[in-house]
């Protein structure tokens, strides 16, 4: 199958009935969607508002829902008035890291943890193929145990999602050593969960101090009780984010020169860059807005970034590479 045709299947899956009938919500005039995604053959739900307009690009919401009796029809019912009135696609995917009452062996739950996963970012790219979605508005929310498939997912793909949001996690973070090395300090994350509470306040905490631990910028809500239905202050929080904090994060993948050690560098920003200038960790510089570095040997080096944006401010990032 051609990359058209995959493409023109993927549209087309998005927009012809799947078999199940659409979730009537009284609350919105829109109905919530039951699609099918072609390439894991699997069902995500997703609202889209009444005011959807294809000649703009659209805020995405990814909502990972809870242990049962959680599920994701339940978290898309919490989250389709807020969509309809402040404009913004919902989408909540099935996840399999949240079954069962009793927590799987570990080698069980890495594998779920994979699948949820590929799940997210299947549905994702699904949706983006019948939808115009901002490339620099895609957010993740996580309550309860699927804040483990939200931070997992959303550490590992910094590229994808802008910020996250955790309620009342319930997280083991020995699940979560694969996203490590993907860490960037300048993604946020926001974790709410009641600290009087002698449980939910203790899995919170845990939750934050492995964010502190690792340098994540971590915004946390201690202050009273949360509900799966207060879904306003994680709205709050991502809308917060684009006013204050710019997207910027750069890339580094192999050249077609053939050239293991050789890497080209990308700036993705909402901001503007100018006057850029480039360090490599090896010594090595350049002015070069998108520059192919070749490194004597292998290693890990920390490349930097700095740049002075349109709105005259100095911005810089940085980021470890390994060659080859």
């Amino acid at each position: 199958m051609t990359w058209r045709r995959h493409a023109l299947f993927s549209f087309l899956a998005c927009l012809l009935p799947t078999g199940c009938a659409p979730y009537a919500d009284s609350r919105v005039p829109e109905p919530i969607r039951p699609i099918v995604e072609p390439l894991h053959a699997q069902k995500y739900l997703l609202y889209r508002p009444s005011s959807y307009d294809g000649n703009m690009a659209w805020p995405l919401i990814v909502v990972c829902h809870g242990e049962y009796p959680d599920n994701p029809i339940r978290q898309m019912r919490t989250w389709t008035e807020l969509a309809e009135s402040q404009g913004f696609l919902v989408l909540a995917p099935e996840l399999t890291v949240t079954r069962g009452t009793f927590r799987p062996k570990a080698a069980e739950y890495l594998e779920r943890q994979a699948t949820d996963e590929a799940r997210i970012l299947a549905a994702i790219n699904h949706v983006r193929g019948a939808h115009r979605i901002s490339d620099d508005r895609i957010f993740l929310y996580g309550w309860s145990r699927g804040a483990l498939a939200a931070l997992h997912t959303g550490l590992r793909h910094r590229e994808i999602f802008r910020a996250i949001s955790l309620a009342q996690p319930e997280i083991e973070t020995g699940f979560l050593a694969d996203a490590d090395d993907a860490i960037d300090p300048y993604q946020s994350v926001q974790v709410r969960f009641a600290v009087t509470d002698a449980i939910t306040g203790r899995r919170g905490r845990k939750c934050t101090d492995w964010l502190y631990g690792l340098g994540v910028s971590t915004r946390e809500d201690s202050s009273g009780n949360v509900r799966k239905t207060d879904t306003a202050a994680s709205v709050d929080f991502f809308e917060s984010v684009i006013r204050s904090e710019p997207w910027i994060f750069i890339r580094a993948f192999a050249t077609q020169s053939g050239n293991p050690l050789e890497r080209q560098f990308k700036i993705h920003s909402t901001v503007e860059p100018r006057r850029i200038e480039w360090e490599f960790g090896d010594g090595n510089k350049t002015t070069i807005a998108q520059p192919a570095h070749a490194y004597a040997q292998g290693g890990t080096y920390e490349v930097r970034v700095k740049f002075r944006g349109a709105d005259k401010k100095v911005y810089g990032r940085a980021l470890n590479v390994r060659v080859p």
